[in-house]
């Protein structure tokens, strides 16, 4: 009797245990979805717009190739605790074009637009354009290899060898963006989400712009010029700098003196007194807090004196690794109502928005314009956007031309080098001891001999 009744309660038991893992499988499976018309666990199928805009303005810039375009697209999207949960490569047949949903903003934006299939609820989204840049190399082995949140955050690219040399004539820009509708950077994302409206790209470079002028009644000849820490590296998705730092905070992908290059073994020649050139961002934050301009290129006397043509300088107040351009030009024009022709060299630090005198940052996606007025040997008046002041980076050769006299001086620390006329120094004597012209003996002491 017991018996039976153990092998009836466990029977019972039986029935009861497989009702119920059927019952779980019957709920497990009701929380699959039908999406777009197709069975799917979690996923939506959407649209994502892609859209390569203006780049942010200091000034107006200009480059010999189409920087909208958008030649190929590399999408990684993550799930809210940063799995990789989708990834793909279009090449430019895979690009859908602009419709009426995904037209740009501008008609100088680029918009293209793909079909991803991504989590729903919380997503990271991001993407990368031209991943095959002629300057950065192809990147496409570097993104396929993310497989986390965490190493996206952390990737950097760098400067093929053969392309640190600040021009971009000919290139695609490689560009790198993210969509969001929460503070946090992600995207939410429900069962009726069909499409996204847009990943913004940026460029990872900053174009920079140099224009020269001369004074009233001068004329300034810019010969050639060269660039002093141009990042080698550039970290692949933006960071966000502190411009109040009294440090630099690791928000680039530069900040090792290997991590730079400069260009002064290789001068570039410059034509109608303006030169563009690109390098990756450089946000670097003053030695000390600073308020005048001329302050950004204070150096000691001392590495004045000692430094050596070609070689990077150290300053006072500005940041080691913060980028700067050196310009040789010839001068001409008046000084202290004196005729002056001056071979004159300039430093200037990238930065200086705003009048911030402690700013040395060139951001990512923006165009910067320089407009340099060159007022006298050892003065300019640099302008970006509105900002004037007076810069002391300069030295250089100066020539004054008084009478049949040339005095050749140090823009800074006026050495001489004297040749007189001794006819003329005869005639000066004469006018200051009151004699008449002429009547001085004709027999004068001769050269190297005591008067």
């Amino acid at each position: 009797m017991k018996l039976f009744d153990l092998r009836k309660l466990y029977n019972v038991a039986l029935v009861a245990f497989v009702l119920v893992s059927a019952i779980a499988c019957t709920a497990e499976e009701e929380t699959f979805e039908v999406v777009n018309g197709t069975e799917s666990s979690g996923l939506v199928e959407v649209k994502i717009g892609i859209m390569a805009p203006e780049g942010d303005k200091a000034s107006v810039g200009t480059r010999a190739v189409d920087e909208y375009a958008v030649n190929n697209l590399y999408i990684l999207v993550f799930d809210a605790n940063g799995v990789l949960r989708f990834n793909q490569y279009f090449n430019s047949s895979e690009l859908n074009a602009p419709s009426d949903t995904y037209q740009g903003t501008t008609s100088a934006e680029n918009t293209n637009y793909v079909t991803a299939t991504i989590p729903i609820g919380k997503s990271y989204i991001y993407g990368f354009a031209n991943i095959d840049s002629e300057v950065y190399g192809n990147i496409k082995s570097q993104l396929d290899a993310i497989s986390s949140l965490d190493d996206m955050q952390k990737a950097k690219v760098t400067i093929q060898e053969t392309a640190r040399n600040l021009t971009r004539v000919g290139s695609t820009l490689l560009m790198a963006g993210s969509c969001s509708n929460n503070n946090d950077g992600s995207y939410t994302v429900s069962t009726t989400t069909k499409e996204i409206k847009h990943i913004r790209l940026k460029r990872l470079d900053s174009q920079i712009t140099f224009n020269f002028s001369a004074g009233t009644g001068s004329t300034f000849t810019a010969l050639e010029w060269y660039c002093v820490n141009a990042p080698t590296s550039s970290m692949l998705l933006e960071k966000n700098a502190n411009r109040s730092a009294t440090a630099y905070g690791n928000w680039d992908a530069s900040n090792n003196t290997s991590d730079f290059y400069t260009t002064y073994e290789t001068k570039k020649y410059i034509t109608n007194n303006t030169f563009t050139f690109f390098m990756p961002e450089n946000r670097k934050v003053a030695k000390n807090n600073i308020s005048n301009y001329n302050d950004r290129e204070r150096e000691t006397t001392e590495n004045k004196l000692n430094h050596v043509p070609g070689a990077p300088r150290t300053y006072i107040n500005a940041p080691d690794n913060a980028t700067y351009v050196v310009v040789h030009g010839t001068f001409e024009g008046k000084s202290n109502g004196e005729d002056v022709s001056a071979d004159v060299t300039y430093v200037i630090h990238l930065g200086y928005l705003n009048n911030n005198a402690n700013d040395f940052f060139s951001n990512r996606n923006t165009k910067y314009t320089y407009n340099v007025k060159v007022v006298g040997v050892e003065s300019i008046l640099l302008e970006v956007l509105q900002n004037q002041e007076t810069a002391p980076g300069t030295t250089g050769e100066v020539i004054y031309l008084t009478n049949n006299n040339i005095y050749t001086l140090d823009s800074h620390y006026e050495t001489a080098l004297f040749e007189f006329n001794l006819d003329d120094l005869v005639s000066r004597y004469e006018k200051a001891q009151g004699f008449e012209r002429g009547t001085l003996p004709s027999s004068l002491p001769a050269r190297n001999q005591p008067a």
